[in-house]
């Protein structure tokens, strides 16, 4: 029994453990969101329109008038117009004003006009993580939604006697989907092109440049080792990606050509252990080609592919190249955004060191900051999906919260927000055209606030996540701004969510509360957030460990996504540990991913911070 400061009060307290951090600040992810919404969220949006350049009409052109550039170059916002009371009194909107300082350029003068405009209301979050909307208090739920990036799933069957179908899902934010498939009841790799049509993969991989056979097939190789006649009998056919030479240096097959009966007594006689052949399933899906697709350029590739795809035009080499391209490829069309592109490199980093030990070169990370797909990404998940059959484990859960992220209020706030926008600039585009000379331009004139006071409204007066708080008692509250919803604009819909995805996971653990949810039809969809969960930049719900060294017990506080826990032994909170911070017990029982095993106390790598950990407020 011991005494401890709660706030003002001072209580008794009769738990035995200690704790080393302080319950944190319950509200903090919903105003840390909002604030970086204000500060950075808004200029990031206008960042991504701008310039707004004006297109001149074709006589203006022949003047050699080239138009204006419009940039946005800083944000700041004013203070409200009435009191948190006021509001509530008069039934009005808590909000402020935001003002953009927009500098217009003359292309043609090189003349420079800078002026600051308004750009609409935003409702003003309260110290409290609440709006006031028409005179109500309302709470804008955090939203759980699949992160876009790349899963490698399984397929459901149809019947018992089937085998797998291994999927690689490249999800994006923004654009076409891509699926590959490996079906092995047809032994034939697919791409599936926006959720449309089939294509065999070596097309599709011909049509985005990897057009020459030989180099393509070095993609995928595969080493048999060869101890008797037996075992070159069982890969006869195969294509050699690699020239099989004896020992005096004499080349037996050349790289590219097929393994024959002809030549196996050669090959055992000059006593070569290995060789290097193209993987089966890659040779199939070539051979399933007719003989003129097979040497196809990237050119025709294209053009076949968009035959396919787009079967009521007429295919024209450059419309073809354009559309498979513009696909996955181009930035306006397809965006990834930063979290899919992370996820994309964590994903992909296996079978990068993988095809890097097949060059002989040494293990590097796996580094792209492009927003849109590369050619290696495809062909890095193909080389993994190949993998898939013989390692079951390399397979995604898709109920995983490694592959769930949060859309905090701030975020949601700011798709809003891009969404009014974009209606926006094609009225200051229409517009700046309409102009002849600088000195006639205002700035305020150009910007029509309606369409961004407009969706405001709507948002937060009608959307599924914007809520009348729970006013039944503080706690009510709190736990309101504290909840996960599953469901909303861009997630799940509850009537076509499976029991799976509302079921308790091992990765929930001090992340998301395995008890409070509703009961009835939202069971599992909504749910609320743990008592130290907080979310990193991308978006992915973290908790708090203390780190165990040599089994001593530290003070150093360690946060971890529910991907890194997977990798450590992870101890309760309640474990024994003497005065200096040594583990009594021995062996210790851990968690390790989703199982609880013993290990000796040397190889706990983490302890939890408080038995509260695993449950919410």
């Amino acid at each position: 029994m011991r005494k401890k400061r709660f706030g003002k009060r001072e209580r008794i307290v009769y738990g035995n453990l200690e704790e080393v951090m302080e319950v944190p600040n319950l509200l903090n992810v919903q105003l840390e969101s909002y604030r970086q919404f204000i500060e950075k969220g808004i200029m990031e949006v206008l960042k991504k329109f701008s310039p707004i350049v004006s297109q001149p009409h074709k006589a203006d052109l022949r003047r050699n008038e080239k138009g204006f550039s419009l940039e946005f170059v800083s944000t700041r916002t004013g203070e409200p117009k009435d009191t948190e009371e006021a509001c509530k009194e008069k039934g009005l909107t808590y909000n402020v004003p935001v003002y953009v300082l927009v500098r217009i350029t003359d292309i043609n003068t090189g003349e420079i006009k800078e002026e600051e405009a308004f750009l609409g209301h935003i409702p003003k979050m309260t110290d409290r993580a609440t709006f006031i909307i028409n005179g109500a208090e309302r709470v804008v739920v955090n939203q759980l939604v699949r992160s876009p990036g790349i899963y490698f799933v399984e397929e459901p069957r149809t019947s018992f006697s089937m085998k797998p179908i291994y999927t690689a899902h490249f999800l994006p934010v923004r654009g076409a989907w891509l699926e590959l498939i490996h079906n092995l009841n047809k032994d034939v790799l697919y791409a599936r092109i926006d959720r449309r049509r089939k294509v065999n993969l070596v097309l599709f991989l011909k049509a985005i440049g990897f057009d020459k056979n030989m180099e393509l097939f070095r993609f995928f190789p595969k080493k048999v080792e060869i101890i008797d006649i037996e075992d070159l009998n069982e890969i006869e056919g195969s294509i050699v990606i690699e020239d099989v030479k004896a020992d005096s240096g004499r080349v037996i097959l050349s790289a590219g050509e097929t393994l024959t009966q002809k030549v196996f007594e050669d090959i055992i006689n000059s006593n070569i252990k290995q060789m290097k052949i193209l993987d089966p399933y890659i040779q199939k899906t070539f051979e399933a080609l007719n003989d003129e697709a097979q040497n196809y350029s990237s050119d025709e590739a294209c053009l076949e592919l968009f035959r396919k795809l787009r079967p009521g035009e007429i295919p024209r080499i450059n419309t073809a190249r354009t559309y498979v391209m513009g696909l996955y490829f181009n930035s306006e069309r397809f965006d990834l955004s930063e979290v899919g592109r992370h996820k994309l490199n964590n994903r992909l980093q296996i079978a990068y060191e993988e095809y890097l030990k097949d060059n002989g070169e040494e293990p590097k990370e796996y580094k792209t900051d492009e927003m849109v797909l590369t050619p290696m990404d495809i062909i890095l998940a193909t080389r993994h999906l190949l993998k898939l059959e013989t390692h079951p484990e390399y397979l995604d859960t898709k109920d995983h919260l490694g592959n769930k992220r949060v859309r905090t209020v701030g975020e949601l706030i700011k798709l809003e927000f891009e969404r009014a926008f974009s209606r926006i600039q094609k009225i200051i585009q229409e517009k700046l055209t309409l102009y002849s000379s600088l000195d006639k331009i205002s700035v305020q004139s150009l910007i029509n606030v309606r369409p961004m006071i407009a969706i405001m409204n709507q948002f937060f007066a009608g959307s599924q996540l914007s809520q009348f708080m729970d006013q039944i008692n503080p706690l009510a509250e709190l736990t309101h701004k504290r909840r996960l919803s599953a469901i909303g604009p861009g997630g799940l819909k509850k009537e076509h969510a499976r029991f799976e995805v509302r079921d308790v996971h091992h990765s929930h653990y001090g992340r998301m509360c395995p008890i409070e949810t509703p009961e009835g039809a939202n069971i599992g969809l909504i749910t609320s957030m743990a008592t130290y969960t907080t979310v990193d930049k991308y978006g992915f719900l973290m908790t708090p460990y203390r780190k165990v060294k040599n089994g001593k017990v530290t003070n150093e506080v360690v946060y971890l996504t529910a991907d890194e826990e997977e990798k450590y032994n992870i101890t309760q909170a309640s474990t024994k540990i003497d005065e200096e911070g040594y583990l009594v017990e021995d062996p210790v029982p851990v968690r390790y991913m989703e199982t609880v095993k013993y290990v000796p106390k040397e190889e706990v790598d983490f302890m939890d911070i408080s038995p509260k950990q695993v449950v919410s407020v």
